[in-house]
């Protein structure tokens, strides 16, 4: 099967191809992608069981777009659980960063307890990747503070910033 494939289905065949993983390897991540856009609630409600499904897949860019899709475009709180899940075990290092920058997004300026908790575990998981544990300080600014805080979380999101510049005074005083 061609990329082009792809658009000759309707939403709802893609959703069918994923759910009875019909579709090649090659051709997921972009599914979940087209499952995604345009925004539409009722569509990403519909997706998420299915999406979700392809956490695990052995594919890093397939589980890649299931947490986009579940954190950052569909911010589906009831996968904040997966999410930090794959934030301390994806096999794939840019994956756990990207699921820590997306756990930022998905619990921005809540204060959950449970996110930051799990964000610092990783940001003071000295086996852990320095640009892994960068990103989840980022994301636990974004926590914390909310979007006003982006010129002060974005640095570390992006890896613009070190491990050096993490505030250890605060993140203790955050969560001890």
């Amino acid at each position: 099967m061609s990329p082009d494939y792809l658009k000759k289905l309707s939403w709802q065949e893609i959703l069918e191809s994923l759910r009875d993983r019909c579709l090649p390897d090659p051709l997921i991540a972009s599914a979940i992608v087209r499952l995604g856009k345009p925004f539409d609630e009722r569509r990403i409600n519909a997706a998420k069981k299915v999406v979700a499904s392809y956490l695990e897949h052995p594919d890093s860019l397939i589980r890649h777009e299931a947490i986009w899709f579940l954190a950052c475009w569909g911010k589906l709180r009831e996968y904040r659980a997966a999410i930090i899940q794959a934030m301390k075990n994806d096999p794939d290092e840019d994956n756990r960063g990207f699921a820590a920058n997306c756990l930022g997004v998905l619990e921005s300026g809540t204060k959950d307890k449970d996110s930051p908790r799990a964000l610092a575990e990783v940001v003071r998981n000295a086996s852990e990747e320095p640009r892994v544990r960068v990103k989840a300080y980022g994301a636990l600014l974004e926590v914390f503070y909310g979007e006003g805080a982006s010129e002060l979380s974005y640095p570390f999101q992006m890896g613009d910033k070190d491990l050096s510049e993490v505030n250890w005074k605060w993140l203790e005083s955050i969560a001890p």
